[in-house]
């Protein structure tokens, strides 16, 4: 049986930081069709059990696009379950390598659920994302030509660009309601039962009277199942 692998990417506006997880291996591509398409290689290949990454207000949406289209186990998670998970797990430094080894971490202990596609479903997201492309491709050269354009065709190039960055806007909406963000109730309970864990392993007075037993009578019975379904899921 093949070893589960888990992959976390950190979204950026310029760059995409893949970490791999339990296997240290780390990193990153341009965030452009070039570089997506890169990424896409390089993940399919290690075959993942769950890729999970931020929902960052639109940037990951072309990304998301192109992994579930191409069948791949991706979720796109609140970032408020991530923070709380990474306080739980007492990483608290930030940097886009290491926010995606906190995301590759959180794939693997909480595992967000995925909802796949159906079939004409993943066909009509491949169809959206691949006119996006077209899109951001046609912006790119009408941009360029502005620069060098008379004013009577700059006015008609600059029209353009308005519908098209129009048109860009509504593929993108059209992209996050065919693949919305991972909100599920499992995620969110797993991340506030870590956040409770650390309070309770911080807040412990002594270690006497952990062995006595007195914190656990006084938690109650719904403290212990917290605590033993929180550690049944956690591989530290």
């Amino acid at each position: 049986m093949a070893a589960e692998l888990f992959i976390g990417i950190d979204v950026a506006r310029d760059n995409l930081d893949v970490a791999v997880r339990p296997a240290v291996e780390q990193w990153r591509v341009a965030n452009d069709t070039a570089g997506i398409a890169e990424l896409l290689v390089r993940v399919r290949a290690l075959r993942p059990t769950l890729i999970v990454l931020e929902a960052t207000g639109g940037l990951e949406l072309p990304l998301l696009g192109v992994l579930g289209s191409a069948g791949l186990p991706v979720v796109a998670v609140n970032p408020r379950q991530v923070r709380d998970f990474a306080k739980a797990m007492g990483k608290l430094a930030k940097t886009d390598a290491l926010d995606a080894q906190v995301l590759a971490h959180f794939a693997d202990a909480v595992r967000p659920a995925v909802r796949p596609l159906p079939d004409a479903a993943t066909q009509a997201l491949s169809a959206l994302v691949a006119r996006r492309r077209q899109l951001v491709e046609m912006l790119t050269a009408e941009e360029n030509r502005r620069t060098s354009a008379s004013a009577p065709i700059r006015a008609d190039i600059q029209e353009h660009i308005a519908w098209l960055r129009k048109r860009l806007r509504d593929i993108e909406k059209e992209l996050s309601q065919a693949y919305p963000s991972s909100g599920s109730l499992a995620a969110s309970r797993s991340a506030r039962s870590l956040a409770w864990l650390h309070s309770i392993v911080t807040a412990a007075p002594s270690a006497a009277s952990v062995a006595s037993g007195a914190d656990a009578v006084r938690c109650g019975r719904r403290c212990i199942w917290q605590l033993w379904w929180v550690l049944d899921r956690i591989q530290f």
